[in-house]
């Protein structure tokens, strides 16, 4: 469902994209605002994984319209080799490679074997655009680049099985990245890291992020965009508890990041994990996100460290920060310490919401942290209030669509029988006077399918065939992240059920 140096990480959502002319969407804002990617260019597709690579990784300006998977599980070999086992937990351990010799000596040895393309990441020059669909195994790896944008992006199955089996995206002195409306799931690692590479000096970044991405897999609401249905497994996870712990990890030089408008759910920690190398300072603009189902912490602040959290919700969240003093964090929650901010930015703060049974926001009252937010795009930040942040991430946050030609169909299956209601995207008025409700059958007969899932007859709701977009204009199609299924899943289906989705091709 996540970052970046001079860098923005934005909302992200899922769609059928038209390759005839579709470009990067939205305004952006954060401290990335300004980056181009390569909107001048010509806008190609490329043909092959191979030729995709070799586009990434040049020194040309590209214009990259993905419009299918792009599968780079098998465009290297397997490893086998002897890995460890760091935890004693079970079923579903997380097992490790042992790069470096991370393993300590008393940890149990095993036997791993994992794709290589997970662990050798694909190399993005300066000056591209990187806009939908999937990556498959395909990490991307920002080593010194500027000016990029990767929009509408789903990147997935990269080793999930192994500590070390890849980080989605590599960030290592790299400027002026837009990460946006992408959906990002089943990583051996990090789902977004910012961090230096010891042979290079790395310089201050910038980055804007917005997107969505979970950890675990037995609950997918929002995956409309893999073609076919998508299996549901168990996760491996550090704590044997489904919830991925590696997340989002933020140590480089002078880093300055938005993290904004994210949904993060089924994480156990770095959520994000921000600091920790001597010398090195971090930025990090924190507001309107979502934290749902988290297991152990969100934030990890550690010293260089400077974070500025408002508007955010933590739901069900058992850490909302580890509280280390290492760091400085400012996260109010209250209006007494919204007020703190104004002589900084020129504006009050708004309050971070604790909701579900959340801990608390431990150790998060230094107002030093304010202090190096000084940049107009903090001062002028729309800071939504958290009242609205649920809806409006729920709604945006993850893949889009856009440039839709045709509504396509999408069925919803429920396990056992629960019903559920499909309600029309708030921020896709054309959607609402042709979506309507449905509900699956009170109980039904069972079907056997791969990974002893069970299912009942579909319900289905399916936008009449003449229901078109007008050319050029923004329209979202029937998918997962445009029902309202959250009851559905927290109240109705207790675990271990299943609600998965599939999207005709």
């Amino acid at each position: 469902m996540g970052i970046n140096s001079l860098v923005s990480v934005v909302s992200t959502t899922a769609a059928l994209i038209d390759s005839k002319g579709a470009l990067a969407v939205g305004s952006l804002f954060g401290y990335a605002k300004g980056t181009t990617g390569r909107a001048a260019a010509t806008q190609a597709t490329p043909t092959s994984t191979a030729q995709l690579k070799s586009w990434l990784k040049d020194n040309v300006a590209h214009n990259i319209l993905l419009n299918r998977t792009y599968d780079f599980t098998d465009t290297k070999s397997s490893v086998t080799e002897t890995g460890c086992k760091p935890w004693t937990c079970s079923p579903n351990l997380q097992l490790a490679i042992n790069p470096h010799n991370w393993c300590l000596e008393d940890a149990a040895k095993v036997t791993v074997t994992y794709k290589k393309a997970g662990t050798n990441s694909i190399l993005v020059g300066s000056n591209k655009t990187i806009l939908g669909k999937e990556l498959q195994d395909g990490c991307l790896r920002l080593i010194g680049s500027t000016n990029i944008i990767i929009q509408n992006v789903r990147i997935s199955d990269i080793n999930p099985q192994y500590v070390w089996g890849g980080d989605a995206i590599s960030l290592e002195g790299a400027s002026k990245v837009w990460i946006d409306h992408n959906y990002i799931k089943s990583i051996g690692r990090q789902f977004l890291i910012s961090h230096f590479d010891p042979t290079f000096k790395s310089q201050s970044r910038t980055t804007t992020l917005t997107g969505k991405a979970h950890g675990r897999e037995l609950i997918q609401l929002y995956n409309q965009f893999k073609p076919s249905l998508y299996l549901v497994v168990i996760n491996n996870s550090t704590r044997c508890n489904e919830h991925h712990y590696w997340s989002f990890y933020f140590v480089g030089k002078a880093d300055e990041i938005t993290f904004a408008r994210n949904y993060i759910y089924h994480t156990a920690g770095r959520g994000p994990k921000v600091g920790g190398i001597s010398g090195n300072t971090q930025s990090i603009h924190v507001y309107n996100n979502y934290w749902n189902d988290v297991t152990g912490n969100a934030l990890e602040p550690n010293n260089g460290s400077r974070v500025l959290m408002e508007g955010n919700v933590f739901n069900k969240v058992k850490a909302p920060s580890s509280g280390g003093s290492a760091g400085t964090v400012f996260a109010p929650t209250s209006s007494s310490m919204n007020a703190q901010c104004s002589s900084v930015l020129s504006r009050n703060c708004v309050s971070n919401i604790l909701t579900g049974g959340s801990g608390s926001l431990s150790n998060t009252g230094n107002t030093a942290a304010i202090r190096p937010f000084t940049a107009s795009t903090v001062k002028s930040a729309s800071v939504m209030d958290p009242s609205s942040v649920v809806s409006y991430v729920l709604a945006n946050a993850g893949l889009v669509s856009f440039n839709v030609t045709v509504l396509k169909q999408v069925t919803i299956h429920a396990s056992l029988g629960y019903s559920f209601t499909a309600q029309p995207l708030a921020a896709a008025p054309v959607m609402t006077s042709f979506l309507a409700p449905c509900s699956a059958p009170a109980r039904g007969g069972t079907t056997a399918v791969p990974h002893d899932r069970v299912s009942v007859p579909p319900c289905s709701c399916i936008p009449p065939t003449n229901q078109r977009t007008q050319p050029g204009a923004t329209a979202y199609f029937l998918h997962p992240g445009a029902l309202n299924l959250a009851a559905a899943v927290d109240v109705a289906l207790p675990p271990p059920e299943r609600v998965y989705v599939e999207e005709p091709p």
